[in-house]
């Protein structure tokens, strides 16, 4: 491929080059220089003009602003007037009031003045008559003292005759002598007859009744187990015959015991026994087993009762009949019967109802108040 060239082909014709022109600017003219001159000066008038113009806006818009607040200032003024006038009328006002609260201060404090030297009139009236009353129960105090001490004292007398308690006795004692120790030196004979009372009570041995009361019931308890003098008693129930058909069965009890009393009383009918000098042996049966261990159980609560109740003869009657009833109707040697038998002595032995002082006399010298 031929690449297409743009060449034109030259040509063989001169054509002649003139020389360029050269264009001056031409002046201007008189009358145009004039009205530009004048345009020009026409535009800085009306700059000139615009300036003034707003010039003068911003001076009045400054007055009217400064007018406003001239009036403002002068409303804040006659508002302020008006309020100095207000609080010159209050001062004054305040200063009546003040005047007046002066004089009636100066009057109060003359009245609290008198009503004052009044109430130091009266209190030392009231101090004066206390320190009567006070020198007056100064010497009556251990009159009280000793009239509380006395009433004690025959408190102690009369739980001691009537209700046997000692230890109500003792309490009372205790008491009245702390009373007493108030008046030091003044109660001495009092306070030693008070307290060989309280050494004589200490001295009493009072029997424990809750735990004699105990061990008396842990012999009840324990009847059933002892055994019986009459070691063929089982063996002769053994060889009873059995029930006839009119008989009670042996599961009934009470049929059974009926029949027992009435073989007791039939026996007893049927026998006449003189003895001088020694109790007649009851004739036992083996039926009667149970009549043995009831009656040495109410002999052991009699004692019980006895004992609840202070009553001394009755303890040892019942307590000498159930040591009678072991030895006659239970085996001796047998360790239980042995043992109920040491602790109904032991039980013997105790004197639940002690001989207690007659604190009366001893007491004299606090109870004569």
């Amino acid at each position: 491929m031929t690449e297409p060239t743009d060449k034109q082909p030259a040509s063989n014709e001169q054509t002649p080059v003139s020389a360029p022109s050269r264009i001056e600017p031409s002046s201007p003219t008189p009358s145009e220089a004039s009205r530009r001159a004048l345009a020009v000066l026409a535009l800085l008038i009306a700059l000139l003009a615009l300036l003034l113009a707003a010039g003068g806006g911003y001076y009045l818009w400054d007055q009217q602003q400064r007018l406003a607040a001239g009036q403002r200032t002068l409303a804040s003024n006659a508002a302020l007037a008006e309020r100095a006038e207000q609080l010159a009328a209050a001062d004054s006002a305040l200063q009546e009031r003040l005047q007046s609260l002066s004089q009636d201060a100066d009057a109060n404090t003359e009245a609290l003045r008198q009503q004052l030297e009044t109430l130091q009139r009266t209190q030392e009236t009231v101090q004066e008559r206390l320190g009567r009353l006070d020198v007056q129960t100064q010497a009556r105090h251990g009159e009280w003292l000793r009239a509380e001490a006395a009433y004690l004292a025959n408190l102690a007398v009369i739980r001691i005759g009537l209700q046997r308690d000692v230890d109500g006795a003792l309490a009372a004692l205790k008491m009245a002598d702390e009373l007493l120790s108030r008046l030091n030196s003044r109660a001495i004979a009092e306070r030693q007859a008070v307290n060989r009372a309280i050494n004589r009570l200490v001295a009493v041995d009072v029997p424990d009744t809750p735990e004699l009361a105990r061990r008396i019931d842990a012999l009840v308890t324990k009847i059933d187990i002892l055994p019986l003098n009459q070691p063929l008693d089982e063996a002769m129930l053994q060889q009873q015959a059995p029930p006839a058909d009119g008989d009670p069965a042996p599961g009934d009890w009470r049929a059974r015991l009926e029949r027992a009393w009435q073989r007791f009383r039939d026996t007893l009918g049927q026998l006449v026994l003189v003895q001088r000098g020694k109790p007649a042996e009851p004739l036992i049966v083996p039926e009667e087993r149970y009549f043995l261990y009831h009656n040495l159980r109410l002999r052991l609560e009699a004692a019980r009762l006895a004992l609840i109740q202070g009553d001394q003869a009755i303890y040892q009657s019942s307590l000498d009949r159930a040591a009678e009833w072991l030895e006659r109707y239970f085996l001796r040697g047998e360790p239980a019967v042995d043992a109920a038998l040491a602790e109904i002595a032991a039980l013997r032995a105790v004197d639940i109802q002690p001989d207690l002082p007659d604190l009366a006399p001893l007491l004299e010298p606090v109870t004569r108040y």
